[in-house]
């Protein structure tokens, strides 16, 4: 086991309203050796205040399972469950988990000006001059597929854009003085 790291606590804009203090995850970094495969920097959560030894190998193991090339994400314990924090090729996740260890919901931060083929494609054909300043990927238990937000701007006129599957609802619309 090479280094022991505390992790600190954050205060992430929309969906954590509260700070702990005394929930502080401790995590280190190994290589296992399965076979004859050495898996470089595996994550090990020794602990999470308030979180039981059932839900802490229940949400490593999904996130294991989904994640397995992350070095080093930063855990947080809220008030409503566990955030795990990371970026992967330029692109910054938030996963969220219960206070039992089960998956909620991941949030995908892209680049500016990056939106995927598929989503550019529903837009373009609506907001043909508008540029795309930010989108963001929500996958959720608790619906099917995914959706999209999307930042969008034309001169002085920004808006907000959901993609849910094939359909888009704008969200918000305002104009810049």
């Amino acid at each position: 086991m090479k280094k022991i790291r505390q992790i600190g606590l954050l205060v992430i804009t929309g969906l954590l309203a509260s700070y702990h203090p005394e929930a502080v995850g401790r995590c280190q970094t190994d290589q296992d050796v399965i076979g004859k495969k050495v898996l470089k920097n595996v994550i090990r959560v020794t602990a999470l205040p308030g979180v039981s030894e059932h839900a802490l190998k229940r949400l490593i193991k999904d996130f294991g399972k989904k994640h397995p090339d992350i070095d080093m994400p930063t855990w947080l314990v809220v008030s409503d469950g566990i955030v795990v924090k990371f970026s992967d090729n330029e692109v910054s996740y938030l996963v969220s988990y219960t206070i039992d260890g089960s998956w909620k919901h991941t949030i995908e931060h892209y680049q500016p000006n990056y939106i995927p083929p598929k989503v550019s494609l529903i837009l373009n054909a609506k907001y043909v001059d508008y540029k795309i300043l930010r989108s963001k990927k929500i996958t959720s238990c608790d619906k099917a597929g995914e959706s999209y937000i999307v930042q969008l701007q034309k001169d002085k006129r920004f808006k907000e854009v959901l993609v849910e599957g094939r359909r888009f609802t704008e969200i918000s619309n305002m104009e810049a003085f």
